[in-house]
Order: structure tokens, then C-alpha cells, then sequence
């Protein structure tokens, strides 16, 4: 570390947003790569523990300098770093900055150039001594994308300085797991578990990306809020160096909140409780609701003026650019827009067309202005369900006299976010959607029909973004009364035939204008046709919705486009509308070959499919009908309840089609009763305003799915009289076989490989480390002086050892972690014959016997 003390004493400190040095090529070329070479083997790195994806292990300078295994390199590095004239150039580097950040640390520790080097691990460090570690800290491989190992967070405030060198190795092709820097944003700082704080709270002033030989070294401070980016798929484990300079006692104390945590990436905690105050709040207390036509209230300026402009000034670029909006949420019935208009992903939209973002697609979006992060996260805490029920809940029990009975007492109801938070018995989901209804270039018209909202919808509400210039006094919202009650049949888009009510309320779509109201069957509004203007009509619509109906009314069929009843549209329906798209997916969208739905943003995508048949193989086929890139269909990753399914992909005439074959064992092997969990996986997802800058969609996306069918394998079932035999040779995909069939009787089934080809079979693996392959081999022979096979195991030909016994040629070899971690979830085995065979068609052949030892002999 010689040379690290003498680039260190000219490094430049930067302030911003904490003390920090950066320094590239801190070790020599020759010492670095050493250092990787060197590196200890990985079951001394987990001290024997069985390694899970993308997760961190340190080594210490204690245990490291005891152990035979570690290198001299390594042990001369660690000696050098926890020696006092490390400690000595650190303080020196930082001495005026630890003074300006700790004024105190002087006066509880002592002077600083009197400070002395102990090991971190001693049990009775004197009050000035300064405990040093050097650590072999290593990630593991990540076997999914989009994870990582630790969000923003302070280290504990005991610790003066942190250090880490970064060893990559040259073959790590893997992107992400850079280090963030974050300042903290204004407003009172909590801190939760392990001193984190939730990403609304920071933005990123810093990215230093993970790249060999670079030293990055700063002092710990109530602000040094620091985090690591999420990784792709990564067969290489991430290395480097962890420096650490900790005191007996804390450096500083910052104000710390265990029972707060940053929600985690699956999104399931509770909603948050913020300062801003939620909308419902501003209509506590301004008099009675208006009765008529059902309950509601209305309220001008209904938020601070200086807020409102605020939000106004900050609105998403997406939804100022009316004409490029490209982000939907459609009804869930076919034909939810008028006169046949439909949700598209056009450059150009129909007239007057809602287009809206949910709260999910909101947040998740990096690039969302913090003053609508605030806003969002207002208006779903559990005080905005408290407003909203303060306000309305005598209406609604009035409304509903079961009310309580079905849903529980008000007081007890629970706020949960629509589509982030599970939500069961008890539980109120909220959702804030920000959007717009587009310009109208030709004639006036309507967005859509007077209609009633979804009937488990309990509380619906907009707030108005109308913008000062546009000065038309269209498009207001009408509430309606029934002319005659008990007349009325809803159709499409819970719309009625407008000759049977009349307008009863009309609100001016002003902006700062809120409305809101208690859904009820009689609850029928629009808002009115707007004449021709070159502004969109941006609002935000709240919405409290319950998990089951809270009315029923008479329905006409749903129609779809072109007024087709829908049990009349045959086969070009999806074949099962009990197919659910779980999480990890954004709100469908329809084009002109029909609905679809995008990946993203979380991971994995989840859609679960009926499986009600009885034990055989079964056929997956997903339709693709837009991907972000190229490549992004190609590097699809399926796994059925658990289990790797290899697909193939063919064009077809809107898209692509993915089919695989799936074996019986794993659509048996059901986590819920008489479903399949299908997850999708890419290595990683991109936003459309990244690859086309023209576009304003920032959402992160990879594929969008659209039809989604699994039935059973026809073809597979009339192969073969040995079902097992079957199952494993027929059900999944053996690339390159040729014309070669199964032959043999009984349990001597096998087939022949061709010796122009290469085949290969893709087979369930275990996830913790290395493996061992062993399997059996006919038509070899025991004679044959040398093995005319190569077995190739994702990508790397294994060295094997072998053994001929009556016939039988049986396999041994090691298959290295780093080449398991390239496909997760399986192995990818290739067979390939060398030179020529008696049998003019074939090179060997692999009987019953050897794919049953290849599934049994995979392991530890």
C-alpha cells in the first residue's frame, strides 16, 4: 500500500456532498492483478456458509493474517493497513474537515496527531485509539437482475472513515453495483433500521462507478448518506477492499427511528407518514356535503395557492406534451373509450382521450419531481383515509347500512397503496392518478358517456390542473339524477343511455378546483364535451376502493370495438379470462392487435395461468408485441412454478410468439391449487425516453405481453410408451437431434445423437455454489482408450474423468460456480460427439439410464 500513501497525500478532498477522495490506478498494475489472482477462494471468503445470489461476505484483517489459505500479497496489504502510518496519512488527508464536521472529537478523543492504531477487534480499545480494519468484503454472483446489497444509509456513527478498492475482474461484463453518494433533502431527518433512509428523503449528487483499482475513501458524517446501485445478472462475484476507522464510542448521534424503514423493493410496507398535508384534509370542516344529487363537496382553491403552483409548474413533461402521451391505464372492459376510440401507443392520440399514471408507475419513476413524490405519499397515508372517512363517513354509512358489517368499523379501516401493498380483510386501497384529457383538434366532443365508477369504488375525487391560458368554459364536470329510478341498464364502460338522466350539478373544471363524492348506484357523472383547444385538461383523480363491490346494477354484455358482444368474438379472445397478471407489470394498454402489458418496473413479472388438467406435459405460449430493444426477446428468462423453461421464438403477425414445453413433474408441482406461476425475468429493464429521445415515456419497461395461453402438449403425449422416458427426452427441448428417434423396449430406452451436430438439455440445478455432474453413457463401450465426447457446461468445456464397466461409460466432472451463475436457475449441458461411429447416422447414444443419473447425480 506504499503507493496508495503517496497518492493519497495529493488526492483533492471534495466537500460536496461530504468529504470524500476518489482515486483511480491507486495500486500498481502488477500489485492489483496479483490481488485478483490471488484472491482467496470463496469458501474461505463465507467461512463454509452456503453463498446466496448477490450477497455480502467480509473477511477481516484478524482472521485473514491467521489463515494459511490467504496469499502473502494479500497478508502484506492487510498489515499494511492497519498500520499507524496508514492511519497516520488519513488523518492527515482529512484533519481540517473532521474538525469542521466533529468539533467535539478533539475534546472526546483526544488530539488528533495523537491518535494511535488498535485492531477493530480488540475488546478494550483505549479512548483515543482508533480500531482499523482492512476486510476481503465480496458479493456473491447475482443470479436476477436488479438487486443490490444495500440502499442509502449512513454507516454507524461510531466509524470516522470508510474506505473501499475496487478488484474487478477484466471478464465481468455485468453492469450496475456502483457506489451513490446522496444528499439529504430539506425537511426533518429520521433515520430507520441500520441508519437507512428511504429514497424520497435523498437525491444522488455522486455515482462512482465499480471499476478496478479505484479507491474511494470518506468520512463518516450525520450526511454521508451512501448507497449501492442494483446489479444485472452477474456471473463474476464483486471484490474489493472495505476500509474501516471506528472509535470506542460514537463520533456523533443523529436522531433514529427503529420502527422506520425504507419500504423494501417488494414494496410492502405500510404507506409512509409524511408532513404534507393529504387533500381530504382540506374539505374537513367547510360545512355540510351537498346531498343532490348524491353525496359530494366542492372546493375552490382547494390547495395553498403557493402549492398549487408548485405542482402545477413540476407537472410530469408527459402530461404537458398532451399530444405525446403514451401512457395509459384503460378500463378493463374492450370498448371503455366512445364511438370505438381506444387506449394506443400512436405518437398522435384521439381527441379528448384520458390517459392517466398510477401512483405505482409515479413513484417508481426516478425522474418524478420530489414535490409530487411529497404529494403522492401524502395522499396515501393512513391520515388521508382518516380525512377522507372524517368527511364522508356518515354519508357512507348512510349509503350503506351494512357497511361495517362487511367491511369492518371506519375507525379500524386500513390504508393500503393499490398495486404496491398486498391487501386483505380490513384494508382500504388508495390510489393518486396524475394524468390528462388530451387536446381536440376536430369537433367537440366527450372523453366519455355519463357513467358510473367501478362499484367497488367507495370515494372518488380530481382536483382540477386547468391551465390560466386556457380560458373555455367546456368541459365541465356534470354530476346527473335519474329521471326514472329503476330504469336504467349500464353498458360498456358503465355507461347509460344519456336520454335517461338529466344534469343536476355542473362544477367548472377550473384549476385548484377539487370535487369529490360518495359512490353509489345512482352516482353517474361525466365530464362534458370539450370544443376544439390545443390544451390538454390535466387533473388528479384519488380514489378509495374496497375489495369486493359495494353495489350491483343491470349490465348490457361488454361490447368491443365495433360493437361485438364479446362471448360473440370467438377464438380471437384470449382463450382464458381467468389468466391474472400479478405483480411486476405496468397497467395494460391496447394497440391495434389488442391488450397487452408491459414488464416493469419491479422484478419478476408474475402471471398466474389455470392449470386444471391432470398429470402430462403441458405448452406455454406468450405473445410479445413490443420490446424496448432488440435483444431483450432473446434474453427472456421463464421459470413455471419455480422450475427454467427453455423457449423458442418465431415472428408472427403482430410480434413475436414464445413457446416452451413444460415437463408434467413441475406443472404438478403447484403452489396454488390448479394454477401455474409463470415469472419473467430480463437482465435488465430500460426506459423509452432512453432509447428514443423524442419519446416522453420514462417508465422502466422491457417486454410487452399480450395473449398468454398454457395447454397441454398434445405432441409430446403421443410419443413414447415410457412415461418417465418421455417427460424428460420429449417434453424439454433437445436442440440438434435430428432425425434420430427413441428405440429400445421396456426401461432401455435411448436415442442417438447426431454426429454432425452438437445437442444439449437444459436441467434444474441447485443454487448454492458448485456442482458435480455424473451420468452414464451406452454405445461408448468399455474398451475405448480415449472419451470421443466433449460436454460443454454453459459455454465451458468440463474436464471429466471416465470409466467403462459392461458396456456402460460412466461421467465425472467439477462444474465451477462462476459458469453455474451465467444462466440462473439451470444448467445448460451440450454434448458434443467427436470423430465417426459404425452406425453411419449416429456418434453415441445416451440411454434411459444416463438422463436419470443426470438428474440424480446433479448436486453438491
Amino acid at each position: 500500500m506504499r503507493e496508495i500513501f503517496a497518492k493519497l497525500a495529493e488526492a483533492e478532498v471534495h466537500l460536496e456532498p461530504f468529504p470524500h477522495v476518489i482515486i483511480e490506478d491507486v495500486l500498481d498494475a502488477q500489485t492489483c492483478a496479483a490481488l485478483l489472482r490471488e484472491m482467496p477462494p470463496m469458501e474461505v471468503l463465507t467461512r463454509g456458509e452456503a453463498p446466496r445470489s448477490n450477497h455480502r461476505f467480509s473477511l477481516s484483517a484478524a482472521t485473514a493474517l491467521e489463515d494459511p489459505r490467504v496469499s502473502a500479497v494479500w497478508k502484506e496489504l492487510m498489515r499494511e493497513g492497519i498500520s499507524q502510518e496508514f492511519l497516520q496519512a488519513v488523518i492527515q488527508k482529512f484533519s481540517s474537515h473532521i474538525r469542521r464536521e466533529h468539533p467535539h472529537f478533539e475534546t472526546s478523543f483526544g488530539p488528533l496527531e495523537n491518535l494511535e492504531v488498535i485492531h477493530r477487534r480488540h475488546k478494550d480499545r483505549p479512548i483515543h485509539a482508533v480500531g482499523l480494519d482492512v476486510q476481503i468484503a465480496v458479493n456473491t454472483p447475482a443470479l436476477s437482475p436488479g438487486t443490490t446489497v444495500r440502499g442509502g444509509h449512513i454507516d454507524k456513527p461510531d466509524k470516522i472513515f470508510t474506505g473501499l478498492l475496487y478488484l474487478r475482474h477484466q471478464e465481468d461484463e455485468s453492469t450496475g453495483a456502483d457506489l451513490e453518494f446522496h444528499e439529504i433533502l430539506p425537511g426533518e431527518v429520521v433515520f430507520g433500521r441500520s441508519y437507512s433512509l428511504p429514497g424520497s428523503r435523498v437525491r444522488t449528487v455522486r455515482t462512482v462507478p465499480y471499476r478496478n483499482n479505484t479507491l474511494v475513501l470518506f468520512l463518516n458524517t450525520p450526511r454521508s448518506v451512501h448507497g449501492v446501485t442494483a446489479r444485472s445478472i452477474a456471473a463474476w462475484p464483486r471484490y474489493h477492499i472495505n476500509i474501516v476507522g471506528e472509535m470506542r464510542e460514537p463520533v456523533f448521534t443523529v436522531k433514529l427511528d427503529s420502527t422506520v424503514e425504507p419500504p423494501p423493493s417488494s414494496a410492502s410496507a405500510p404507506p409512509p407518514r409524511l408532513k404534507m398535508e393529504p387533500l381530504f384534509a382540506r374539505c374537513v370542516g367547510v360545512g355540510p356535503l351537498e346531498p343532490h344529487p348524491f353525496p359530494m363537496v366542492v372546493l375552490e382553491k382547494a390547495l395553498p395557492e403557493s402549492l398549487y403552483r408548485e405542482l402545477e409548474l413540476a407537472l410530469p413533461k408527459c402530461l404537458k406534451e398532451s399530444a405525446m402521451m403514451r401512457i395509459f391505464e384503460p378500463g378493463l372492459n374492450a370498448n371503455h373509450y366512445p364511438m370505438g376510440k381506444t387506449a394506443t401507443l400512436q405518437h398522435s392520440l384521439p381527441d379528448n382521450t384520458k390517459a392517466a399514471r398510477t401512483a405505482r408507475d409515479l413513484l417508481a419513476d426516478p425522474e418524478l419531481p420530489q414535490v409530487w413524490r411529497d404529494f403522492i405519499e401524502a395522499n396515501l397515508s393512513q391520515e388521508a383515509l382518516s380525512a377522507c372517512l372524517q368527511r364522508f363517513g356518515a354519508a357512507i354509512l348512510q349509503e350503506y347500512p351494512d357497511f361495517e358489517r362487511r367491511f369492518g368499523p371506519l375507525s379500524s379501516l386500513r390504508a393500503r397503496r393499490r398495486g404496491i401493498d398486498p391487501a386483505g380483510p380490513g384494508d382500504v386501497e388508495l390510489d393518486v392518478l396524475v394524468g390528462a384529457q388530451t387536446a381536440v383538434a376536430g369537433e367537440a366532443c366527450a372523453q366519455r358517456g355519463a357513467h358510473l365508477k367501478k362499484n367497488n369504488k367507495v370515494i372518488e375525487c380530481y382536483l382540477y390542473f386547468r391551465p390560466d391560458e386556457d380560458d373555455g368554459q367546456d368541459g365541465a364536470h356534470e354530476f346527473f339524477a335519474i329521471k326514472e329510478p329503476g330504469s336504467l341498464t349500464f353498458g360498456a364502460g358503465w355507461q347509460v343511455d344519456r336520454d335517461k338522466v338529466k344534469v343536476a350539478r355542473s362544477v367548472p373544471s377550473r384549476g385548484n378546483t377539487m370535487v369529490a363524492w360518495v359512490n353509489t348506484a345512482r352516482s353517474i357523472q361525466q365530464v362534458a364535451p370539450r370544443n376544439p383547444t390545443p390544451f390538454a385538461l390535466p387533473f388528479v383523480e384519488l380514489l378509495v376502493q374496497l375489495p369486493e363491490p359495494l353495489f350491483e346494477v343491470d349490465r348490457l354484455p361488454a361490447l368491443v370495438d365495433g360493437g361485438v358482444p364479446e362471448e360473440a368474438m370467438g377464438t380471437q379472445q384470449p382463450p382464458d379470462k381467468d389468466t391474472q397478471f400479478k405483480s411486476g407489470w405496468h397497467s395494460p394498454e391496447r394497440d391495434g392487435g389488442g391488450l397487452f402489458q408491459w414488464m416493469g418496473p419491479g422484478t419478476p413479472s408474475v402471471i398466474e395461468v389455470p392449470w386444471p388438467h391432470s398429470p402430462g406435459p403441458g405448452l406455454l405460449q406468450l405473445d410479445i408485441r413490443h420490446a424496448l430493444t432488440p435483444e431483450a426477446a432473446s434474453s427472456l428468462d421463464v421459470q413455471v412454478n419455480g422450475e427454467r423453461v427453455p423457449m423458442k421464438l418465431r415472428p408472427q403477425e403482430n410480434g413475436l410468439r414464445a413457446e416452451g414445453k413444460i415437463i408434467s413433474s413441475v406443472l404438478q408441482n403447484q403452489k396454488l391449487e390448479n394454477r401455474a406461476v409463470i415469472e419473467l425475468r430480463l437482465p435488465e429493464l430500460g426506459r423509452p425516453s432512453d432509447v428514443n429521445p423524442s419519446s416522453a415515456d420514462s417508465r422502466l419497461v422491457g417486454l410487452a405481453i399480450g395473449k398468454v395461453s398454457l395447454t397441454p402438449d398434445a405432441s409430446a403425449i403421443k410419443q413414447g410408451k415410457d412415461m418417465a422416458m418421455r417427460e424428460f427426452l420429449f417434453e424439454i427441448p433437445l436442440l440438434g437431434l435430428g432425425e434420430n428417434a427413441f428405440e429400445g423396449e421396456g426401461l432401455s430406452w435411448f436415442r442417438w445423437a447426431s454426429a454432425s451436430q452438437d445437442w444439449w438439455i437444459d436441467v434444474h440445478r441447485h443454487a448454492d455454489g458448485g456442482a458435480r455432474l455424473l451420468c452414464r453413457l451406452t454405445a461408448f463401450g468399455s474398451d475405448k482408450d480415449t472419451l470421443p465426447l466433449q460436454v460443454v457446461a454453459n459455454g465451458h468445456t468440463l474436464a471429466l474423468s471416465y470409466k467403462g464397466e459392461g458396456g456402460v461409460t460412466t461421467l465425472e466432472g467439477h462444474i465451477p460456480t462462476q459458469l453455474l451463475a451465467k444462466r440462473p436457475g439451470s444448467l445448460q449441458l451440450k454434448f458434443h460427439t467427436r470423430g465417426k461411429s459404425p452406425r453411419s447416422a449416429a456418434a453415441g447414444a445416451c440411454s434411459r439410464g444416463f438422463w436419470q443419473s443426470l438428474k440424480r447425480g446433479f448436486r453438491r
